[in-house]
């Protein structure tokens, strides 16, 4: 008997841990549903799959701390349901005595329990008492229900739906940058990218295209104002670049920025720190290190994580300086330069105009592409040098990153390699808080992008669509290089009259074809690593 009564209580444990997780499930998938509602499934995968011990635990604790109490609340009704523990009343006093367990009665919703020395009679409220009498039927429907809702929270099933559905959407568009023979001008200019995090055009004021009432980032609106910066606009203000499918996290991002093409991992994968990161794939660097420029990348963030290093090593052979090489360069890291993903856009500045001095005078055309982090991480990194003008720490945040890139603009300027160099700013991504904006139209919210002092021009910069992958293209025309058609990879030469894939076949139906299955791309773009993680 005391085996059986053993068993009874540990299926009992196991069965209340199992609902617990159930719960658990349904409420982080609500969770995500809210706070990431424009991040696409992939994007938490591969984070999954890429290293999330290397990342801040900022997310994670805002998600327990939005997550615990709905938890805890409804673990107690449903276990209530089922364990009878929240579903009965006492009807009155049976005996003062004890009444050996065999003569229990049990009399439809009625019964006798013991408490103590004492008999009470309950009865159980319909029609609770059902499911308590009937606990594995309910069980089984209460997993059918709460797993379906957070699949479907999470989007899963149309990820599954879109990796069974073929398309040769990217074969039949993509155009082999390698075999586009571009022609440089004699004289090579040199090319300065700075990819900032999570910067949108959302900051901006009403009268400017954003969504605020008064200026949080005065700096970067008045750079789009000079007279030798370009930037492109999907409404007839300070709109922005809009999300394409594949771009819209940071490693995706600075893919689609510099090969045009989407980043498309499978799922079943582990990881994506390959030596051939994206094989097929010739990308701006290739370009740029085959024409003899010098490449160089400063990341705040750790490039271990994400497969940055990789990708920036397989296509163009970039020196690359982050935290784990500061030393390597001659530079120290003290207290001050912290942020959980590496160091502080304040040292990342400060290394970016030695860097520039020094490899400008190395007589060699080079790229110097930039990777800020302090708008990554929930609302932002505060240092010592950080603007506190604001209500909000997030929007002290933007104002300082503001801050901190017009004086690197200015700084760059006033140097003299600057009237043979372009500079490409462009945000990353969007905001991953969304919950930050919720009260803000979505269609408001695009990527900022500015091309400044570039050989080319054009008007026709307003109300267009465009998308990380055509940057690629147009970052190359800027600096004078000509290649046929105006087109590399899935990208158009803004500059030029041609439409973008987006202004084509607009930009729902393109996101749509991208995320299905391409076999093209597995082949082709990923080549060997693809059969390598599908069979992990």
């Amino acid at each position: 008997m005391k085996m059986k009564k053993f068993f009874k209580i540990f299926f009992r444990v196991l069965h209340i841990l199992f609902i617990i997780a159930l719960i658990t499930a349904l409420v982080v998938s609500i969770y995500i549903k809210i706070d990431f509602a424009h991040e696409t499934l992939d994007e938490f995968i591969f984070y999954l799959r890429n290293g999330v011990k290397d990342a801040d635990s900022s997310y994670i604790t805002d998600a327990l701390k939005k997550c615990w109490l709905p938890i805890v609340l409804l673990s107690i009704l449903v276990i209530g349901f089922f364990y009878n523990l929240l579903i009965t009343r006492e009807i009155g006093l049976v005996s003062n005595k004890p009444i050996p367990k065999k003569k229990l009665e049990k009399v439809s919703k009625e019964k006798i329990v013991k408490r103590g020395r004492e008999s009470f009679r309950v009865r159980q409220i319909y029609p609770f008492g059902f499911i308590n009498r009937h606990r594995i039927i309910f069980t089984v429907l209460l997993t059918g229900v709460l797993v379906t809702v957070s699949l479907y929270n999470v989007r899963v099933f149309g990820y599954i739906e879109n990796r069974m559905t073929k398309s040769d959407f990217i074969e039949n568009n993509y155009v082999v940058s390698k075999e586009r023979n571009t022609i440089f001008p004699e004289k090579k200019r040199n090319l300065i990218i700075l990819a900032v995090e999570s910067l949108e055009t959302t900051f901006f004021t009403k009268e400017q295209g954003g969504a605020w009432s008064y200026e949080v980032m005065p700096e970067l609106y008045n750079i789009l104002e000079q007279k030798d910066t370009i930037f492109f606009s999907s409404n007839d203000k300070m709109g922005g670049i809009l999300d394409a499918y594949g771009s819209t996290w940071t490693t995706a991002s600075l893919v689609a920025n510099t090969t045009g093409l989407p980043f498309k991992v499978p799922i079943n994968g582990n990881d994506y720190h390959s030596d051939n990161f994206m094989n097929g794939a010739y990308a701006l660097g290739d370009i740029l290190k085959d024409q003899g420029y010098y490449t160089e990348l400063i990341s705040a963030a750790t490039t271990s994580f994400g497969g940055l290093k990789e990708y920036f090593t397989k296509h163009g052979k970039y020196t690359i300086i982050d935290k784990d090489s500061l030393e390597e360069f001659g530079y120290k890291y003290t207290k001050d330069d912290y942020n959980p993903w590496g160091f502080n856009d304040n040292l990342l500045f400060k290394i970016a105009k030695d860097r520039l001095t020094k490899v400008s005078k190395e007589g060699k055309p080079f790229n110097e592409t930039i990777v800020t982090i302090d708008t990554h991480q929930r609302n932002g990194y505060i240092g010592n040098y950080s603007v506190n003008m604001f209500d909000t720490q997030y929007e002290n945040v933007y104002a300082t990153t503001s801050k901190l890139i017009g004086e690197f603009i200015s700084w760059v300027k006033k140097q003299d390699f600057y009237k043979d160099t372009t500079i490409v700013i462009f945000g990353d991504h969007l905001s991953m808080q969304a919950d930050y904006f919720k009260n803000y139209d979505r269609n408001l919210r695009n990527r900022y992008n500015a091309i400044i002092n570039s050989v080319v021009k054009t008007t026709n910069t307003k109300n267009r669509k465009v998308t990380a992958f055509d940057m690629y293209p147009t970052m190359l025309a800027s600096i004078g290089v000509k290649f046929a058609d105006d087109r590399l990879g899935l990208g158009v030469n803004l500059f030029s009259d041609k439409k973008t894939l987006a202004e084509e076949y607009g930009l729902d139906e393109m996101n749509k074809e991208l995320e299905k299955n391409s076999e093209f791309y597995n082949k082709k773009i990923l080549g060997s690593d693809y059969q390598k993680m599908v069979e992990e």
